[in-house]
């Protein structure tokens, strides 16, 4: 892939996380429902649905950068997904079975 192409796909995913970022921020002081709290937190952590632009950050990195992006950088979004759920846990179950057949297919597919 080309060098532009993955400075552009590692720029969206910095747009995409200050913007995401900001939405969270404004959702958690104007004090919006936890369900819409739920999507704003799976898309910046590039969930199913919410997965387009991530789709192509990851067919462009190195395997150290996904590392970081994908595990490291994920873990503390996991934490405030899982207190931001609350009484909805049955969608943040339904959006990680979601990611695993998303997954799975995507596997089957490229091989």
């Amino acid at each position: 892939m080309a060098r532009h192409d993955r400075a552009a796909n590692i720029l969206v995913y910095f747009v995409v996380q200050v913007v995401l970022g900001l939405v969270l921020m404004l959702f958690v002081v104007a004090g919006v429902p936890r369900f819409f709290l739920v999507l704003v937190v799976c898309a910046k952590l590039g969930l199913v649905p919410f997965h387009g632009w991530f789709i192509a950050l990851v067919m462009s990195c190195d395997k150290r950068v996904l590392l970081y992006i994908m595990c490291l950088q994920k873990v503390p979004l996991v934490i405030v997904l899982l207190m931001v759920a609350g009484n909805n846990l049955n969608l943040v179950l339904a959006i990680g079975v979601a990611n695993v057949v998303a997954g799975c297919y995507y596997l089957l597919v490229s091989a």
